[in-house]
């Protein structure tokens, strides 16, 4: 009996895995075999990781990007994101009398980049995974020292950054497809106290429709 069972439980999940797989061809041969662009709109919340101890609770996340689909499953993305979070910076710098200097406020970043990914579909639901990289711009507050006092002046900084992300997609008609994805980012380098390393993890909810 139980080598019965074990043959029964293994030709099930041989079924089940040729019904997946021939759902993703029926899919794939379903589509026209060439490259679709489509425009994605997608917004919701950015939550910094708190390694660095300078970001601070979460915060609202944009993200647009311009996406081409290849017969295959493979796409590639053009985005633009701009997630925003609170930054506090204490002790930028000491005035003369002893004052410890200090900066707290919204921190908003302009990222700018290419990304490329692969998707499984099922049927209206397709899962996806994609990575890439490109250029992140921001501000960072620091300290010009003077008579005894201290100014706070944002200066502009730009830093590599890379991502990577997953996500399911319903697609509801031809001309509009709903879609979930959470994404993790991170700017290269150092945290110091003239710099932020941006790091944290964006939970998204967007829209999908094609360029025409």
């Amino acid at each position: 009996m139980a080598a019965y069972g074990r043959k029964h439980l293994a030709g099930a999940a041989a079924d089940l895995c040729a019904t997946l797989a021939l759902s993703r061809q029926q899919a794939f041969a379903e589509s026209p075999r060439k490259v679709k662009l489509y425009c994605n709109t997608a917004a919701g919340y950015f939550v910094p990781y708190k390694g660095g101890a300078s970001l601070k609770g979460k915060s609202i996340s944009y993200s647009f990007s311009i996406q081409a689909d290849y017969p295959g499953g493979w796409f590639s993305r053009g985005y633009f994101d701009m997630p925003s979070c609170h930054l506090e910076r204490y002790g930028i710098c000491t005035t003369q009398d002893g004052t410890s200097v200090g900066w707290e406020g919204n921190l908003s970043v302009s990222a700018l980049g290419l990304s490329g990914g692969y998707c499984i579909p099922f049927g209206r639901l397709s899962a996806f995974l994609c990575a890439g990289g490109g250029m992140a711009f921001y501000a960072t507050p620091s300290a010009v020292k003077g008579e005894g006092i201290a100014t706070i002046s944002m200066d502009s900084r730009a830093a590599l950054q890379y991502n990577a992300s997953a996500g399911l997609d319903y697609r509801i008609s031809e001309k509009i497809s709903m879609y979930v994805e959470t994404q993790w980012s991170s700017t290269f380098g150092k945290e110091d106290s003239m710099d932020v390393r941006l790091r944290g993890c964006a939970f998204l909810f967007g829209i999908k429709t094609p360029l025409w």
